[in-house]
Formats: structure tokens, C-alpha cells, sequence
């Protein structure tokens, strides 16, 4: 709800459509539905569209995807921006990704209790 205070908007993907359609049920009773837009489909192929700069990202998906979503939204993330993943742990965490985030020197990168943050420098 603090993106009706900034005038900011939240782009989600979901592949499955039913929980495409949940998720803009529940965005509607809430009265976001204005503000968020759900893309329904494969986001490694729905991505390739989206052409706005991002201030945050937060990926939850397919984990060995994460590469491939850190390359499709890096060059969008605006400097200052964040790229918060999930289930980053030993077994779960493509270990290319975990690279990628750690050796970059645009990037800087935490992680804590299975979550990375990474802040784009420049």
C-alpha cells in the first residue's frame, strides 16, 4: 500500500493461471489492483517485454532460473536499486547465481538466513 503514497508500481509474474487469477482477485479486494499488474506466463519469456528502469526485485521462482533473471533485469535495475533472492542456500541456490552476485563489482552482496541482497552500485 506505500506504492499508493509514492506513486510507485509492482510488476508480478505467475506461471500458473490459477494462481494468476487469485492473486488478481485478492489485488482487487484490496484495492491495488490499479497499481499492480500480474503477467501470466513463463516470466524467462514475458521479461524479455518489460522495458521500465526497476527499483526493487524480489525473486522467489525457479532457482536454477535465477541466472537468467539476474541477466534480463540487471541492466533495468536502476543504480541504488535492490535484488533480493530467496532460498539462497547450500543445495538450494544455483551456484552461478551465487557467483554472478559475488564477484560482480557493480554489485554488493549480502546473504542471511537464505536470503541474498544485492544492492547495484552503479
Amino acid at each position: 500500500m506505500a506504492l499508493q503514497k509514492t506513486g510507485g508500481k509492482l510488476t508480478t509474474y505467475e506461471i500458473d493461471a490459477g494462481r494468476a487469477a487469485a492473486a488478481r482477485a485478492n489485488f482487487k479486494k484490496a484495492g491495488l489492483a490499479d497499481i499492480i499488474t500480474v503477467v501470466e506466463g513463463d516470466a524467462h519469456e514475458k521479461l524479455t517485454q518489460f522495458k521500465d528502469s526497476v527499483d526493487i526485485v524480489f525473486l522467489d521462482a525457479d532457482k536454477e532460473g535465477y541466472l537468467d533473471y539476474l541477466n534480463k533485469l540487471l541492466p533495468l535495475l536502476r543504480p541504488g536499486g535492490l535484488i533480493i533472492a530467496h532460498n539462497i542456500t547450500p543445495g538450494s541456490a544455483d551456484p552461478r547465481y551465487i557467483e554472478a552476485i559475488t564477484t560482480n563489482p557493480g554489485l554488493e552482496t549480502i546473504v542471511r538466513s537464505g536470503v541474498s541482497l544485492t544492492l547495484k552500485k552503479r
